[in-house]
């Protein structure tokens, strides 16, 4: 159900929050665009160079993504709204480095385990079939293609992206610098490249693990590598390719 319109865009507040989902929409396309537009000489490594995507497959991931962005997105942030103004700490000071690097350690934390367990569930038959294969369309993803989903699995990442902060009742200002870290890690890791300093040792990257799981998609539900590892759910590239 929608707040009432009238007092929602009378608050002050407010407009902290239509930040958070302008952080979001200008960190996505930006970042997922510029990786695109890397001249050969700039571009990392690609994990699966034989696989190349036409113009005409990057418009089919580009429109219906930017249409959810921009009718979905703004729908979802303003259900969101009246949970968001109690749980953000508006009234706060400015966090400081070190309050904020701890908040983005138990965000990882909360992240990592919000994602596994609803990407994994997202893999059951049914749910698959119905749901989450659109995403599994590009066999070798690119940054666009990172948020190129079903509508039903736009709302399941939007729950994902806003409940950790909202739960730990983080200041606004904090919030928001985890709404741009983390939409482009979700970019980069769907990007095919390999970035450097993208791996928590002893895990494979980041980017290789996701890109595995597009590859065979039974495998590295997770973003870390911890809970793929604590499941048995984890595949790393010098694995044999059984053809799953």
């Amino acid at each position: 159900m929608l707040p009432d319109a009238s007092l929602v865009f009378s608050d002050p507040l407010f407009a902290q929050w239509v930040a958070s989902y302008l952080a979001f929409l200008g960190t996505y396309w930006v970042s997922g665009l510029a990786i695109l537009a890397l001249p050969s000489w700039l571009r990392p490594r690609k994990i699966q160079p034989d696989v190349r995507l036409s113009g005409a497959d990057l418009l089919a991931i580009a429109r219906p993504t930017l249409l959810c962005h921009l009718t979905m997105y703004p729908v979802g942030f303003l259900v969101f709204w009246p949970l968001a103004r109690r749980r953000l700490d508006f009234g706060a000071p400015p966090p400081t480095a070190a309050a904020t690097l701890l908040a983005m350690l138990q965000l990882v934390a909360l992240t990592e385990v919000f994602f596994y367990y609803g990407h994994r569930s997202l893999h059951s038959p049914t749910l698959y079939r119905l749901v989450h294969k659109r995403h599994h369309e590009w066999k070798a993803p690119v940054s666009i293609a990172a948020l190129y989903f079903h509508p039903l699995e736009h709302c399941v990442t939007l729950f994902d992206a806003l409940m950790p902060s909202l739960l730990l009742g983080l200041h606004p200002d904090t919030h928001r610098l985890w709404v741009c870290l983390s939409t482009l890690g979700v970019v980069l890791h769907h990007s095919g490249l390999e970035w450097p300093l993208d791996s928590l040792p002893p895990f494979e990257s980041m980017v290789v693990q996701h890109d595995l799981h597009h590859k065979y998609t039974s495998c590295n539900y997770g973003v870390l590598g911890v809970l793929d590892w604590l499941h048995g759910t984890g595949r790393r590239r010098k694995a044999p390719e059984d053809g799953r």
